[in-house]
């Protein structure tokens, strides 16, 4: 049975999502169908835990396919993953895609929110509430794992990214930017397909996808989580495109942007500076406008 080669491990709200889409319609890469089957991921209690069905999403693939591939973002985050994606496939190639990190935390307290594992309607609230749920302390209920409220953690890419090099033959590792998703995204797919080793195509469009949405009436989130479980219940784990059809139609682009504090500025300084000048040193990036994010953001961005 075909087994997968190419691993790309995230970080979440960091352009995955399009990128992933593009990379499957390439004649010889291939993607599993959930691209996010999170079989290495033990921190978060998600996707798929059996080996035979984690196997049989690359069962399709076909002679021409000489990528096999994933796009589990809790990969990068997890101390767990890596190691034990080494040991299934010592060669594995891996591909990272980078954020902004104070963008991405606003990012992910966004999603955390729509999904209602998250119950505080303030960022600062939340943000400062995160050493008590790093002890298992004020969880909401619908909330599976502390790990998904711990923004800081899951925003300290530099020391993910130095994680990885750890582990891992820098031969054996492709670092994109976001950035580069939004403003030059040709170069972005060049680079990618270059690491790869197959032929760069031409992409003629570069639709955005999985944009942030809001669901105004909690019982329709309530619905698409629980097709979800149905689904994997029954033993189906391929997108049927149900949910996202209930997300075209009932939700809305735009929430409200609550205003960040100058104390949790000031901490998110702290905790992210130290991140940036890590990406910097070990990816060889100039990333100045980085750090002046919050002079130009002085509300929430909850719409990327």
């Amino acid at each position: 049975m075909p087994k997968p080669n190419f691993f790309f491990i995230g970080a979440p709200k960091c352009g995955t999502t399009s990128i992933a889409y593009h990379l499957e319609r390439h004649p010889n890469i291939f993607i599993s169908d959930p691209k996010e089957p999170h079989f290495f991921e033990k921190e978060i209690p998600r996707g798929i835990t059996s080996l035979k069905k984690y196997e049989s999403l690359f069962s399709n693939a076909k002679k021409h396919h000489k990528i096999l591939g994933e796009a589990s973002t809790g990969y990068l985050y997890s101390e767990t993953a890596i190691p034990q994606i080494l040991s299934y496939c010592p060669n594995a190639k891996f591909l990272v895609s980078l954020r902004n990190p104070y963008e991405m935390a606003i990012s992910l307290y966004g999603q955390a929110l729509r999904g209602q594992y998250e119950n505080q309607n303030d960022f600062n609230i939340a943000w400062k509430l995160q050493n008590a749920r790093r002890n298992g302390s004020i969880i909401p209920k619908k909330c599976s794992s502390r790990f998904l409220l711990l923004y800081e953690e899951r925003c300290s890419l530099g020391d993910q990214i130095e994680r990885l090099y750890s582990l891992v033959q820098p031969e054996n590792i492709c670092i994109v930017f976001f950035d580069d998703l939004k403003s030059n995204p040709a170069n972005l797919y060049a680079k990618i397909f270059q690491f790869l080793d197959v032929s760069n195509v031409s992409i003629q469009s570069f639709p955005v996808l999985n944009q942030r949405r809001s669901i105004p009436w909690s019982f329709l989130t309530n619905t698409v989580k629980s097709l979800g479980k149905v689904k994997q219940k029954i033993g189906i784990y391929q997108s049927l495109g149900v949910a996202n059809k209930i997300l075209e139609i009932f939700s809305t682009s735009n929430i409200d942007e609550p205003g960040i504090s100058e104390e949790v500025w000031e901490d998110m300084d702290c905790k992210f500076v130290p991140q940036i000048k890590k990406i910097e040193y070990l990816s060889g990036r100039n990333l100045d406008s980085w750090y002046y994010f919050r002079n130009t953001h002085k509300t929430m961005d909850m719409n990327n």
